[in-house]
């Protein structure tokens, strides 16, 4: 059963975890891509902890900038999929980080421990991305790994046992995920925001 909301823009569903799931997966891939290849480039070559601090920034940022300033990520704007409050509407960045918080944290957390990769000497001596895996994994931690994909797949379910495919961060923001045909800067300035 599809709910409608009703808004002085227009008709809104809420979007479908198919839908979510996509702009999810695209999300990954418009900001996977050039980090890898910047990654490889860094570590193989130029091996700058400020480009990596760099790097991590600008990946931690990408979905709450664009989620704060556009109502959504590329992805989302891909699928015709936009942030609105209780009230259906943009939300406040308040909102916004509240939404992301929790891949903010361990984000940080997954990150930190890199920074002592980059300022061990023997760094130096990794030339080949075997030889980073190799080097790399008495730093990373399996254990946030294990979390962050245990938070994802935690947020999946409550996203299909939702009515309104709510996931996690959704409901401690107060925020939903709904359908627009229309472009996102139009739908927000037919509502004064």
């Amino acid at each position: 059963m599809e709910q409608v909301l009703q808004t002085p823009a227009q008709d809104h569903r809420y979007a479908d975890f198919g839908n979510r799931f996509l702009a999810l997966f695209l999300d990954y891939l418009i900001v996977s891509i050039p980090i890898i290849v910047i990654t490889y480039y860094n570590v193989l070559e130029v091996k700058s902890l400020f480009l990596y601090v760099v790097i991590c920034l600008l990946t931690l940022s990408y979905r709450p900038m664009l989620e704060g300033l556009y109502g959504a990520t590329l992805g989302k704007m891909v699928m015709k999929i936009t942030i609105v409050d209780t009230s259906y509407q943009k939300p406040k960045w308040k909102r916004i980080l509240l939404r992301n918080a929790i891949y903010l944290i361990l984000g940080v957390a997954m990150y930190i421990p890199e920074i002592n990769m980059y300022l061990n000497p023997d760094f130096e001596n990794v030339h080949t991305f075997t030889e980073y895996g190799e080097f790399g994994a008495q730093y990373s931690s399996d254990i946030l790994m294990g979390i962050y994909f245990g938070v994802m797949i935690i947020e999946m379910i409550a996203m299909l046992i939702d009515s309104k495919n709510r996931s996690l961060h959704d409901r401690v923001a107060g925020t939903y995920v709904v359908e627009t045909n229309i472009p996102e800067a139009q739908f927000y300035s037919s509502k004064g925001i």
